[in-house]
């Protein structure tokens, strides 16, 4: 059981990474900064939009979500060392939202 854990916990965490990773490579590469108006229709989430108005690029937006993931990632890390029931959850939650997304970004919204 708890060899099973861990597989399915570290599985679920990696493609939570690599999800992640896969969001902002598509970020830089469809949205462009210097035309906001196709970049608001295209992005639909505000904070996205207003880290990009206040940068006028895509660094702040990038470096924001490297560390999140990296934070996130991480902390659920931490309290699956030290709680392995806990830290499945978490994860499990985390990694049906990135899941989620996923199909968001390859199918769209409908």
């Amino acid at each position: 059981m708890n060899k099973w854990c861990r597989i399915l916990f570290y599985t679920m965490w990696s493609v939570v990474g690599i999800i992640s990773a896969f969001d902002l490579f598509l970020a830089l590469w469809f949205l462009d900064p210097n035309c906001m108006e196709a970049l608001k229709d295209q992005e639909k989430n505000p904070l996205v939009i207003k880290l990009i108005e206040l940068s006028g690029d895509m660094s702040l937006f990038t470096i924001c979500k490297v560390l999140g993931t990296l934070v996130s990632l991480f902390v659920v890390l931490k309290i699956f060392t030290h709680n392995r029931k806990w830290g499945l959850s978490i994860v499990s939650g985390i990694f049906i939202f990135q899941v989620c997304l996923l199909y968001y970004l390859l199918f769209g919204a409908g």
